[in-house]
């Protein structure tokens, strides 16, 4: 997991938390937020797009705050697979052997046109039913093949976070600089 850590610690910053504290809190969550929405849209553009459910499950979210001065968000995914395309499986990534569910993967070929190959057949006619059968047979290969050989890394978050570092922290101390000013300028 990468994490971004920022760190104010000037006078004016602590003046303002200790005068104002919900409105420093208030700007830093927006910035935190801000700054976790910018590394989702990268790791988006980043991951595969022939995984589309994983592409549309990065999303930004608030962290539950550990304490008073502190803020957090965070860029993640909502498939449970998508640390295995981050840092692959099997032997082909250095790693134990995994065999990943079947019916997973017949759901995903079944619902994703270029891996299916084909369109499908009209219901109600026998060559329907060979369809399905023969990509009952293929996910069970592709398990197989998976535990087997493995699958190698298709980093996408990871990268994001780094190349995100420099923006994020710029969105980090725009919004602390508002928030020390909306406090000074109430005096």
């Amino acid at each position: 997991m990468s994490t971004i850590e920022f760190r104010i610690d000037t006078d004016p910053a602590r003046w303002a938390f200790d005068r104002a504290p919900e409105v420093m809190r208030a700007k830093m969550q927006f910035g935190a937020l801000r700054g976790a929405e910018e590394i989702a849209r990268l790791a988006k553009a980043r991951a595969s797009k022939v995984q589309s459910t994983l592409v549309n499950s990065i999303r930004a979210e608030m962290l539950p705050s550990a304490g008073a001065d502190e803020v957090g968000a965070e860029a993640k995914t909502g498939v449970n697979y998508a640390a295995y395309v981050e840092h692959g499986t099997g032997p082909a990534a250095g790693r134990p052997r995994y065999y990943p569910n079947p019916d997973s993967l017949l759901d995903y070929l079944t619902n994703t046109v270029p891996s299916r190959g084909f369109k499908w057949a009209r219901k109600g006619s026998g060559k329907r039913e060979r369809q399905r059968l023969d990509l009952w047979f293929r996910s069970r290969a592709l398990a197989m093949a998976i535990y087997q050989k493995g699958t190698k890394p298709k980093p996408f978050m990871a990268p994001a976070a780094i190349e995100a570092d420099a923006r994020v922290r710029a969105i980090l101390v725009e919004h602390a600089g508002q928030g020390i000013r909306e406090v000074f300028s109430r005096g």
